[in-house]
């Protein structure tokens, strides 16, 4: 258990890292930073599943990792980012939160057919 949990780690931080550098080359929006996190935890999932024996639920719980994580630090920095006279925090509206569980889903689906084996006929 402690081994999945360990894996599921690097795979949400590996590909949080990832999705990151790609974007620093093309300064993409939102949908563009979402669509490259969810293919860099495939990638990342899948290269990781060549290398040691993973199971598709830990590549899911990767998944969810690097989701949860990207979301943290997008609160943290516009929580502690400076204010100017007069301004206000934006608030949560439901379609960020209905669009942020969509992110983790689509995550959690990258991670779980990232580790999927076929089986050999």
């Amino acid at each position: 258990m402690m081994k999945a949990a360990m894996w599921a780690v690097t795979i949400g931080v590996t590909s949080l890292v990832v999705a990151s550098l790609a974007a620093t080359a093309v300064r993409p929006g939102a949908v563009v930073f979402a669509t490259l996190l969810v293919a860099s935890v495939g990638i990342v999932c899948t290269l990781l599943t060549l290398l040691v024996e993973l199971t598709p639920r830990t590549g899911a719980a990767g998944g969810v990792v690097g989701a949860v994580l990207c979301g943290v630090v997008f609160a943290l920095m516009v929580w502690f980012a400076p204010l100017a006279p007069g301004a206000t925090r934006p608030g949560l509206r439901w379609q960020e939160a209905l669009g942020f569980a969509g992110l983790v889903a689509a995550c959690a689906g990258a991670g779980w057919l990232g580790t999927r084996r076929r089986k050999k006929k």
